[in-house]
């Protein structure tokens, strides 16, 4: 399992410090770095949600605490890391999956990641088979059944989304971000761009950063997907 993550906190050389952590942690990827909420949120608005969001508590404008219930909106976990040992209980009325002390020891970081993967892998669906979606139909009560295993690719179109399918294409009133919650979670299922997540299944092959289908398409893989994408793959090399 992978999980991804950002980091939030107003100093440098602590964004440093977890993120090569990160770095050295197998089963977690760092997406992007930021110094204050309100940037960290911008941008989960367009790319969607993380596992994991790393985050100061004492930081300008909005501290990491006061925007919990914002950031529980883009990401399964919160863990805070901070310098000040009395912020814990706070901590705990707020959800938070986690609380790390400056300066960071690797044996703590790694045993937090393991217990996220643990809770994260608890509440995963099987791989085993196929799973059953169902997708709201253009008429009033309307539902229709994707079989998992049958997608291709995903794409966004404003507020619908388009199904590729062996079986041909749906589409639906919802955005893409919302697949986060159910999709998602069914591993072999990457997005790679804004607008786009692609099933491993139908991958052929990798060229640089384009993604070339079994069924004909060409996909680039945007900026901010290549980590989590290029993990996917180193993971899963054999030579």
């Amino acid at each position: 399992m992978l999980l991804t993550s950002i980091v939030i906190d107003d100093e440098p050389h602590a964004i440093a410090e977890i993120t090569e952590l990160i770095e050295i942690t197998p089963d977690i990827v760092s997406i992007e770095n930021f110094e204050d909420v309100g940037s960290a949120v911008a941008f989960l608005k367009e790319y969607g949600k993380v596992d994991v969001i790393f985050c100061d508590i004492n930081m300008p404008l909005v501290d990491g605490l006061q925007a919990a219930s914002l950031l529980a909106n883009y990401c399964d976990f919160i863990v805070y890391v901070t310098a000040h040992r009395f912020h814990g209980p706070e901590t705990y009325e707020v959800n938070a999956a986690g609380y790390l002390l400056k300066p960071l020891k690797y044996d703590k970081f790694l045993r937090q990641i393991k217990e996220l993967i643990k809770i994260k892998e608890a509440s995963m669906w099987t791989s085993d088979g196929p799973t059953i979606l169902f997708i709201k139909g253009s008429e009033k009560n309307s539902m229709f059944a994707i079989n998992s295993d049958d997608i291709i690719f995903i794409q966004g179109l404003d507020n619908y989304i388009k199904f590729h399918t062996t079986e041909g294409e749906r589409t639906t009133y919802m955005q893409l971000k919302d697949l986060d919650s159910t999709l998602m979670k069914k591993d072999g299922y990457i997005r790679v761009a804004k607008s786009t997540i692609i099933s491993m299944k139908f991958l052929l092959k990798v060229d640089g950063y384009r993604a070339y289908m079994k069924t004909g398409e060409v996909f680039s893989i945007g900026k901010v997907y290549r980590p989590v994408f290029n993990d996917f793959l180193l993971r899963r090399r054999i030579n």
